[in-house]
């Protein structure tokens, strides 16, 4: 407990220090924008929106957060621990009216709790056949990419976005295909139309993994080698998912 009481007692000495008191809302004057009618719009948005939420983003976090049913059934504990820790966390800062955090990198206030999501991540790949791994690995690495793209490309400014509902990076990958308006902002869009788009990604990235994990084991059962097939058939499901969800929310939104 020690590190953690020291911690503790140095930031709220950062504001005692600036402030005169050891609040941290003292640089706010005591008015946080805090409401709990902001969290019905801002939990779903850290994780969903393209420019702010984790998982456009960085969907290799999809494995942590998914991971914490398999962690259940073998650390009950730690895993309702670590659930209580995230929701209690996130639904604290959905409830900040500004849950963007201003003019700043996508997810900046849910990093603090991203870390621990590798222990369920981790507990999850363990337990994943050929193509669970194949799908994990292909996360991993558009979250590579991503972050690449971001920390790299215009001299690190597309990592840096205003509230326009429009993600930089984005408009820098296609300029000629309007990808922005494929994926949900819910800062563009009301919360439900955001979330309509939302559910159709998440509904077309759900059958295109059931129907390579169908073909793969079809393979299996002839006693095929499913390694080649992997290679080729996982990008070319998830591309064939990206192209079904893009034209899904073009048409919803009369794009």
């Amino acid at each position: 407990l020690v590190l953690p009481l020291l911690s503790a007692a140095a930031w709220f000495g950062y504001f005692y220090a600036i402030y005169g008191e050891f609040s941290p809302a003292a640089a706010y004057g005591h008015y946080t924008q805090s409401a709990l009618s902001n969290i019905p719009r801002a939990l779903p948005a850290l994780l969903f929106d393209q420019q702010f939420g984790v998982l456009p983003n960085a969907p290799a976090y999809a494995l942590g957060f998914a991971g914490l049913v398999p962690l259940f059934r073998v650390r009950r504990r730690l895993a309702i621990e670590m659930s209580l820790l995230l929701v209690s966390y996130l639904m604290l800062v959905a409830a900040f009216h500004m849950w963007w955090g201003g003019w700043s990198a996508p997810a900046r206030f849910t990093v603090p709790v991203l870390l621990m999501l590798g222990l369920p991540a981790a507990v999850l790949w363990s337990r994943q056949q050929a193509t669970g791994k194949a799908l994990a690995i292909s996360a991993l690495t558009v979250s590579m990419l991503v972050t690449g793209t971001l920390a790299l490309m215009e001299s690190g400014a597309l990592i840096f976005n205003d509230r326009d509902g429009f993600a930089r990076w984005l408009e820098w990958l296609t300029p000629v295909v309007d990808m922005p308006t494929a994926l949900p902002s819910f800062l563009r869009d009301t919360p439900d139309v955001a979330l309509g788009h939302a559910a159709v990604w998440i509904v077309a990235l759900t059958a295109s993994a059931f129907v390579l994990r169908l073909t793969v084991r079809r393979a299996q059962a002839r006693g095929a080698d499913v390694t080649g097939r992997l290679a080729l058939l996982t990008p070319v499901a998830l591309a064939v998912a990206v192209m079904a969800a893009a034209s899904a929310t073009w048409r919803l939104g009369d794009v």
